[in-house]
């Protein structure tokens, strides 16, 4: 088992200092990020809503011809 040993001597950790350039980069780095996800969130939702759209009309079609025994191009007209 190891033994784990304090260190006893003066603190050498410091906190890092950043520049307003720093700064103002990791902030732009972080709106860029967030944009970018909120934007692909958006767009998985409108893909998802309009796939919904589109299996709802089928299944109407579909059911429609089921139960009329009607063709496609008879419901088209």
């Amino acid at each position: 088992m190891e033994e784990k040993h304090n260190y006893g001597g003066p603190e050498r950790r410091r906190a890092p200092v950043l520049t307003d350039e720093q700064i103002e980069h990791i902030a732009q780095k972080a709106a860029e990020l967030a944009v970018q996800k909120m934007t692909t969130e958006v767009y998985a939702a409108v893909g998802k809503s309009v796939l919904q759209k589109v299996f709802w009309i089928v299944g109407v079609i579909a059911t429609a011809m089921v139960v009329g025994n009607a063709s496609i191009k008879e419901l088209l007209k």
